[in-house]
């Protein structure tokens, strides 16, 4: 299954539009601005394709990295640390230019 993975380079790595505003990145707040990137990318995707896709049909999960996941990507990512979210689609087939929107937007790489 493919997954993207976004790595940090440090625990304040992400950063919402207001330059003020920084949180770390292993709290429950990153994954949310994380979901609401989703979402607005999956909204900008479905209106210009005449699409009606729902996110939860779209994306299984969103989540911090566990070790778990640091030992089985490692030889894929090798920056991999406990901060690194990793994002699920629901399906293998995953549109391209959402794929590409969210590893230009996000720095992600994809492993599977």
């Amino acid at each position: 299954m493919m997954k993207f993975v976004i790595n940090t380079h440090s625990v304040v790595d992400v950063i919402t539009n207001s330059s003020t505003e920084i949180f770390v990145c292993n709290t429950d707040k990153s994954i949310e601005v994380v979901e609401q990137c989703l979402r607005a990318m999956l909204s900008v995707y479905n209106s210009e394709n005449g699409y009606a896709q729902l996110f939860e049909d779209v994306f299984t999960s969103i989540r911090i990295a566990n070790e778990d996941d640091i030992e089985w990507y490692s030889d894929c990512v090798l920056e991999m640390q406990n901060t690194s979210i990793i994002i699920e689609p629901a399906d293998d087939w995953f549109p391209r230019s959402l794929s590409d929107a969210i590893v230009r937007e996000f720095n992600a790489q994809i492993v599977m």
